[in-house]
């Protein structure tokens, strides 16, 4: 009998299972499946029956190959098929496993050899067997790449109905994956694909070659009619696509338009001149011409979505990889931190930059660059050079920081393990990155990693308790209990966390969780309803009694107050109602109500925090003053003494310990803090004032709650118990950080927060980006949330947009804002002092502020204040250190997209990865700039304050 073999080359593969699948099941042809249970992920509705086996290990040679042994020859035996696919796996997990040239691979190809003979003796009548590789292999088994070695295999085609009148004499030609979708399309009498690029394979329908004659009119009739339909089909889809994408030049489209009208001329002649003396000759002429057509179409296209612009993609690494190098100049260059360092050292860095980009420049026009790209290459020597100069001075001035920290210890081991810790897990979290099966699994992972790094703050604390000279030993007894509560809690809300999941579509075995899920009716959505309305209570209510605990809630005319007093509770109520209605969607009496009913609670929720948010911005101070003309008692007798009274007691120290505030003016001439001088004063009036210790974190809380609750409203019910586990976690990490800090009053830098503490909260944050419902997948956005409000369609784009954007990347939003909190949080919660950091537990104020004589006193945000230009300082070293880690994972994800820019998994997972990194950065980016700013506009405000409070008490 008859056969042929080609060499096929292996590109676009996915495309052609793709296609042909779909048309398959599309058009009801039965099809069966045996072998990587891969398939199965990928087309889960397409086949009649299948038999998929396990095939993620790769020591396991025979699984795969042997249980399709056991059902192939009964297969083929049945008469309820039009296609059976099976797919062994032992040759490609042999290559991976021990290599091409070891003796398991003999055995396996002997294997597959005796398999096919004994397969060709029990073929059906009019059965076409296509025996194939889908890749080839590396001399180490590898694959993925683009060498020759890899996308060469072979395609051995046999039919059991003779397919020419003699053997063919001519070498084989070299084929295309693609090329099997038509072909076996129009084999099976189906349609070929609309998207299809491929190009029919003659010989599989009679034709031999230009030379041959054939002995039947098929056998080139029906080649030439098949190459006709394919080169129409081809045709209308690259015209479809031109003029909906513009990416081909007019020329070439007119080029490859004449070129079909010649082909199609020439087919029509081949057409009326069948059966006469040249009849074969124009037959050929024709199907050349097709060929010629289909091969210069797909060149086309392969142009332009096949290639990359490698200059580009290293231009966007080398930029990036810049950005982080400054990062970590800013965040590790000791202390030289001034406006005279950063001004200097921005002169060089131009200097430097303009001097490389002129140089790149001129080489490039030296060598014949073309003029358009000069501006290209001009912007690379300034990104290349200006890096070179950010690396070298960011090693220079961080390494008395690195070399400082090795003298560290922790529990008797080399302070390497301390210093090294945050670095080391980020170092984890970016290889794994480079991983397609950990970026399946990368919630997962990061939840491992997130509570790793709190168990690394854990035994900080622990060692920082355990050689603090300051504490006793029941302070000590008593910090460690507390550490250790604070971390189960982070870490329970974690582990909790980790239910709250949606499923990539690679991995079946998956179970969403059933609060992410549409929900049946009954007393299960009665559930879901009451958790999602428990969990906003909670949220509000932490907020508001957070500022009670601090003496800000006094201050009845200060936006923030108003807010959570009145806006949070009107906010609740809408929010319940919004998500009352949409869980009642499809109902009959939600279907009758008018469309305003359900846009009212979205639109009420978007002009109350949105406005609240534009005045916490414009007057963020939470601060409340009385003045009064009696209270003679001593101000310390009544710290000290009252810390056991009861909670309404103590709430009183804040008013108490300002009553001494106008005294202590009128001693003496007192230099404040930004050069606010405070005078004497001779009136008997005393002043209370409340909500002076915990300004910052006060604003920070009720900006936080406010994104909470914005976002919140952009997902399902379901998801609303997935942020308050991300509210306990913000706080109980918090918490960690602010017992590490208070353990340590000594520390020469309380300023600086630790790398690892950065670390963990951006691993917080996208372990709750997934714990929200996300994936880093495009079929996984939500896109309802761009109609939460909005019935219809919008007029642009913009609006859903940002709606969407703010739905996917929620987590990211709220930690960012928050992160000003981990340098804020320590001051506010203060020392140990007896009781687990009383002094902020208990609301007290600072009154070190005013009197610097009485040092022992804790002075709580204030302490951010003592330098001038402190605070900012502190704020760029914290933000810098979480936009390098950010960078670097950022840099990672674009590593890895372009190292394995071949890879048969780039467009469904590294891709998309790198997409969903670099948008979450820009958000991330975005919310930590309006943090920073309104911290700083805080800060601004309290100057003013003080001057006024000075202005009042002249001497």
């Amino acid at each position: 009998m008859p056969e042929v073999v080609f060499p096929l080359h292996a590109s676009q593969k996915t495309i052609l299972f793709s296609n042909f699948m779909g048309t398959v099941h599309a058009w009801g042809r039965k099809a069966v499946f045996l072998g990587d249970d891969t398939w199965m992920n990928l087309f889960p509705s397409c086949f009649h029956r299948a038999r998929p086996f396990p095939s993620f290990n790769v020591r396991d040679l025979h699984t795969v190959d042997n249980g399709i042994i056991r059902h192939l020859y009964d297969e083929v035996a049945k008469d309820d098929w039009d296609v059976i696919i099976a797919h062994f796996l032992g040759v490609d997990h042999v290559g991976h496993r021990l290599g091409p040239l070891h003796p398991a691979m003999a055995d396996k190809l002997n294997q597959m050899n005796d398999i096919l003979g004994r397969l060709l003796a029990v073929l059906p009548p009019e059965t076409l067997l296509l025996f194939m590789g889908d890749h080839g292999m590396t001399e180490t088994g590898d694959h993925g790449g683009e060498s020759e070695s890899e996308v060469s295999a072979a395609l051995f085609v046999y039919s059991t109905e003779p397919l020419f009148s003699k053997t063919l004499a001519s070498e084989p030609r070299r084929l295309y994956q693609v090329d099997l979708v038509p072909s076996l399309a129009l084999l099976l009498g189906l349609p070929i694909p609309y998207s299809n690029l491929g190009a029919v394979i003659p010989e599989l329908f009679g034709w031999q070659d230009s030379q041959a004659m054939p002995t039947k009119p098929q056998e080139y009739i029906l080649p030439l009619e098949a190459l006709h339909l394919n080169a129409l089909q081809v045709s209308r889809f690259i015209t479809t696509y031109a003029a909906q994408h513009r990416e081909f030049s007019a020329e070439t489209l007119l080029k490859l338009n004449r070129a079909l009208l010649e082909a199609q001329a020439l087919y029509h002649s081949a057409r009326s001149a069948m059966g006469s003396w040249n009849s074969t000759h124009e037959t050929n002429v024709a199907i050349a011409a097709y060929q010629r057509y289909l091969y210069d179409v797909r060149k086309m296209c392969e142009a332009g979505w096949a290639s990359f612009n490698i200059p580009m993609m290293v231009a966007g690494i080398c930029t990036i990889g810049a950005a982080c190098l400054w990062s970590a100049l800013l965040a590790w260059g000791g202390h030289q931190h001034s406006h005279v360092f950063y001004s200097n050292l921005l002169k060089v860095f131009l200097g430097f930059g303009i001097a490389g980009a002129i140089g790149v420049t001129f080489l490039s026009a030296l060598f014949g660059t073309a003029l358009h790209d000069l501006p290209f290459h001009a912007a690379y020597g300034l990104t290349l050079s200006s890096g070179i100069l950010l690396g070298y001075k960011a090693f220079y001035l961080s390494w008395p920081f690195l070399v400082g920290s090795m003298g560290r210890t922790i529990f008797g081991v080399n302070g390497v393990v301390s210093a090294l810790a945050g670095p080391g897990l980020w170092l984890v979290r970016c290889l794994s990155l480079f991983s397609n099966s950990f970026i399946l699994l990368e919630g997962q992972l990061v939840g491992f990693l997130f509570q790793s790094s709190l168990i690394l703050i854990v035994l900080d604390a622990a060692h920082v308790c355990f050689h603090s000279t300051s504490l006793s030993a029941p302070q000590k007894q008593r910090a460690l209990r507390v550490v250790v509560s604070v971390a189960i809690a982070a870490l329970a809300c974690t582990r909790t966390a980790a239910m709250f999941c949606i499923c990539r579509e690679e991995l079946p075995a998956c179970q969403p969780s059933s609060l992410l899920v549409p929900l049946p009716s009954g007393s299960v959505r009665t559930l879901h309803y009451g958790a999602a309305i428990i969990s906003t209570t909670v949220i509000c209510w932490t907020i508001r009694r957070f500022l009670v605990l601090h003496g800000t809630f006094k201050a009845f005319a200060s936006p923030p107050i108003l807010l959570v007093r009145y806006g949070f509770p009107v906010v609740a109520v809408c929010l319940g109602g919004h998500w009352g209605l949409e869980l009642m969607s499809g109902e009959r009496q939600a279907t009758a109500m008018p469309r305003w009913v359900a846009d009212i609670f979205p639109r009420i929720i978007f002009v109350l925090l949105s406005g609240g948010m534009l005045l916490t911005l414009w007057k963020p101070l939470a601060l409340y003053t009385l003045r009064r003309k009696d209270s003679s008692e001593d101000l310390l007798t009544f710290h000290e003494a009252t810390f056991p009274a009861s909670q309404d007691r103590i709430r009183e120290v804040v008013p108490r310990i300002y009553r001494s505030l106008k005294r202590d003016l009128s001693r003496s001439l007192k230099a404040n803090h930004n050069g606010v001088q405070i005078e004497e004063s001779s009136s008997e009036t005393k002043l209370e004032v409340y909500g002076l210790g915990a300004p910052y974190s006060v604003v920070l809380s009720v900006f936080v709650g406010i994104l909470i609750m914005l976002t919140a409203l952009l997902h399902t019910p379901g998801t609303a118990p997935a942020f308050l586990l991300l509210f306990a976690s913000m706080v109980a990490l918090l918490e960690l950080v602010a017992a590490l800090s208070a353990a340590s009053p000594d520390s020469s830098d309380a300023r600086r927060v630790p790398l690892l503490s950065v670390v963990a909260w951006i691993l917080a944050s996208t372990r709750f980006f997934y714990s929200t419902g996300h994936q880093p997948t495009f079929p996984a956005l939500q896109w309802n949330a761009a109609f939460v409000g909005f019935h219809g369609d919008h007029s642009t784009n913009m609006l859903p947009g940002l709606l969407v954007v703010m739905n996917t990347f929620s987590s990211q939003a709220i930690f960012a804002v928050a992160l000003p909190l981990l340098l804020t949080w320590p001051f506010m919660r203060g020392v140990w002092d007896g009781d687990w950091l009383a002094v902020g537990r208990k609301g007290q104020t600072v009154n070190g502020l005013v009197n610097e004589q009485r040092e022992s006193e804790p002075k709580m945000e204030m302490g951010l204040r003592d330098q001038p230009g402190g605070l900012s300082v502190a704020l760029l070293r914290l933000a810098a250190s979480f936009l390098l880690l950010q960078g670097l994972q950022l840099l990672a994800c674009m590593l890895a997209a372009a190292w394995l820019r071949r890879h048969l998994m780039v467009w469904g997972i590294f891709a998309p990865r790198f997409l969903f990194e670099a948008t979450g950065f820009m958000v991330s980016s975005f919310w930590l700039l309006l943090s920073v700013a309104l911290v700083l506009h805080t800060d601004t405000r309290l100057t003013v304050w003080l001057q006024h409070l000075n202005s009042g008490f002249p001497r």
